[in-house]
């Protein structure tokens, strides 16, 4: 355990939590950039303050290929890491819902806030 410790210490980890030690690791590294936020309702509160959990946001690719997604915990908060480029972003809670033309341009390292405000009637009406 004390050769692990030393092992942190060195490398400038060792005050890190374990998303931390990921996202040194992986973000950076691999040339992503990470988009997070939550989902909310508006009049209504039915998870923890204010937020809808297992909400699903889409990020698509706007030149073709694979596409991303995130669900939301139990307070609506969301977080995902993508490679750099531009997006068609969406989102499902039980069912599709409008939400406009959202689009998102993602460059490396970027760290990119996108909350949505969903009317509970839209899900429940």
């Amino acid at each position: 355990m004390r050769a692990f410790l030393a092992a942190l210490a060195f490398l400038g980890l060792a005050s890190c939590s374990a998303q931390d030690v990921v996202d040194r690791a992986v973000g950076q590294t691999s040339g992503t950039g990470l988009v997070h936020g939550r989902v909310v309702w508006i009049g209504g509160s039915p998870g923890p303050s204010g937020g809808l959990g297992g909400a699903h946001i889409f990020f698509t690719p706007e030149k073709g290929g694979h596409a991303f997604s995130a669900v939301t915990d139990s307070g609506g908060s969301y977080s995902l890491r993508l490679p750099p480029g531009a997006y068609a972003v969406g989102f499902s809670a039980w069912r599709p819902l409008p939400q406009g033309d959202r689009r998102i341009r993602l460059l490396r390292g970027d760290v990119l806030e996108l909350d949505f405000r969903v009317p509970s009637a839209v899900v429940f009406g």
